[in-house]
């Protein structure tokens, strides 16, 4: 079989050399030993083509006649050059246009692993990968007779072992090119040839380690491809996806052998978001943030307000507002819920979480763009835009162009009939927290008990005592059940007996059980201190006196709506007033 390799290639001289430089070069190419994975018999098949070669051009006379024979491969006839020198420009000289030809060597079939280690030692992978996928099958059970047995198994593996170290040479050339999903695509061509055959662990170990550093590389090149090549950017986001399950979250302690720590991963996220659209961001975040990762969840929250304020749907606002109230434990997100908050045309609110801010130089920017005005809302806006279209509308791909005007937001129909149902929705829950002063709450309360809030009564119980000199208030509530909200009156109670355990004398069981009977009953009409119940212990009522709740909510509703916010379009008047 003929191979593309000549003598000096194989020796790695040029054809000018001398005795003394042919020496050495044979006597360091004997001693450089390929990789450890290969057979004996391929070592030996290597040594032969290198005795080979310096057999030949060693002695004066074979030399001459192979470099006859050499030149006669490599150079073009005289007829030859004659064709393409007609076809050429005549003010070019000859030599420009020569067509430099390989040289070719042919080689026995058992030498064939000895010149693809030579081919490798020269840098010349495309060439092996080429001669040992081409050559592979030919070494299979069914294209080889019986009688060669002993010598097929541990050829087809030398030759495996060249096309994976073959394409594992090739796979970080391209790396260095940045062309990384090609690098891709010949790393896992060796691996997987590796992993169909079972053969060498350790380079598949390597390989698959090569591949994992690169998948940051792969994930930017693939989310950097136009929208139209959606196949590509799908497969950067699902190995994004798997990247984050592997290092556990975005701070997660996980690892995903691609070499980055925590900040240089946050680096690489920040780097790509750049790619990612809007939703793709909004996807990706949320379902981060739910690990749970607070740096994932401030992320969502970008994504969130970019997406409402762009499509003008204030509900995203309000979903990143929520997000920004869990996050507010840890750090200080006050200017993100100030601009949330105006954006949703809470400007009081707006106004409070400004006074909570800790960034000087915002709160520099925004008094200076006040201009003496009563209240920071003006400044508040200017900021607000500047942060929306610098901060956040930067970082996603279908925004970065994108107008960012205040004036246009408030003006839209949807967000006017969104905010003007919110601002309604916010003074019933006002007024529903003003009745609700004064009144006993769990702090678990549950949708399917609201109704229950009303059905409580106000009652003065009659409550059987032992001792009616020591007695502390109660509250006792009707109706209801579970965690609700209810009306009640304290009524005083008679003192658990472990309360005066300490005054009073050891007694036996007998004396203490008589003791603790309840042979009296006394009415208590005053309540003093308000203490609350479990609702299975509340006492049948025998006395009740609906009027006195009929007398007290409708003065709680008159003085619940003296604390009334202003009607939204005023709120419409002062944030448009501000934008001028």
């Amino acid at each position: 079989m003929r191979i593309p390799l000549d003598y000096y290639r194989i020796l790695g001289i040029f054809p000018q050399v001398t005795d003394e430089q042919l020496n050495q070069a044979h006597h360091d190419r004997s001693l450089q030993l390929p990789r450890r994975e290969y057979s004996e018999g391929a070592i030996a098949s290597r040594k032969q083509l290198l005795d080979k070669a310096y057999e030949v051009l060693s002695d004066p006379e074979t030399r001459a006649a192979y470099e006859e024979l050499f030149l006669g491969e490599i150079l073009p006839s005289e007829s030859t050059l004659a064709e393409e020198s007609s076809s050429q420009p005549t003010d070019e000289s000859a030599e420009s246009f020569v067509a430099v030809r390989t040289s070719t060597l042919d080689i026995p079939p058992e030498q064939l692993v000895g010149a693809l280690i030579i081919l490798q030692d020269l840098g010349e992978y495309e060439l092996v990968l080429k001669l040992g996928e081409s050559n592979l099958h030919k070494f299979s059970p069914t294209a080889v007779g019986q009688n060669s047995a002993d010598f097929l198994p541990q050829t087809r593996t030398d030759i495996i072992l060249s096309v994976a170290l073959a394409a594992l040479e090739l796979s970080r050339e391209k790396w260095q090119l940045e062309e990384y999903e090609q690098a891709a695509i010949l790393g896992v061509k060796g691996l997987d040839l590796l992993q169909q055959n079972s053969l060498f662990p350790t380079l598949q170990t390597e390989i698959r380690n090569e591949l994992n550093k690169l998948r940051p590389y792969r994930i930017l090149e693939l989310l950097a491809q136009p929208s139209a090549n959606t196949d590509q950017r799908q497969q950067g986001k699902q190995l994004l996806k798997a990247m984050l399950q592997e290092r556990q979250g975005i701070d997660g302690q996980g690892n995903d052998h691609s070499g980055l720590d925590i900040d240089d991963f946050l680096r690489f996220i920040q780097q790509l978001r750049g790619y990612l659209t809007c939703e793709e961001q909004q996807e990706i975040f949320m379902a981060e943030a739910s690990r749970p990762s607070a740096v994932a969840a401030y992320l969502a929250v970008y994504a969130l307000i970019a997406r409402g304020f762009a499509n003008r749907q204030p509900a995203l606002i309000i979903e990143g507002q929520m997000i920004l109230t869990g996050l507010a434990k840890r750090q200080n997100v006050a200017l993100e819920q100030a601009i949330c908050a105006l954006l949703l045309g809470q400007t009081q609110t707006a106004s409070e979480f400004l006074e909570q801010c800790q960034e000087a130089e915002a709160l520099s920017f925004i008094r200076e763009q006040s201009k003496g005005a009563p209240d920071l809302l003006p400044g508040l806006c200017w900021y607000g835009e500047q942060w929306i279209k610098t901060e956040v509308f930067s970082h996603f791909r279908d925004l970065s162009e994108h107008s960012v005007s205040l004036t246009e937001y408030f003006s839209d129909h949807e967000v006017q009939t969104f905010l003007e149902q919110l601002s309604i929705d916010s003074q019933e829950i006002s007024l529903d927290h003003q009745q609700q002063r004064g009144v006993t709450m769990n702090t678990a309360f549950s949708r399917r008990n609201r109704s229950v809030k009303q059905q409580g009564s106000v009652t003065n119980r009659r409550v059987p005592s032992t001792r009616p000199h020591h007695t502390r208030t109660q509250l006792v509530a009707g109706g209801g059940g579970g965690a609700v909200a209810t009306f009640a009156t304290p009524v005083p109670v008679p003192m658990a007996p472990h309360s005066r355990r300490s005054r009073r004398p050891k007694t036996s069981k007998a004396v203490r059980e008589q003791d603790n009977r309840l042979p009296v009953t006394t009415t208590y009409r005053q309540p003093q201190k308000p203490r609350s119940v479990p609702h299975s212990k509340v006492i049948p009522s025998e006395v009740t006196h609906p009027e006195k709740t009929t007398r007290r909510l409708p003065k709680r509703t008159k003085q619940s709506r003296r604390t009334f916010k202003p009607r939204s379009w005023l709120v419409w008047a002062t944030v448009l007033g501000a934008l001028g």
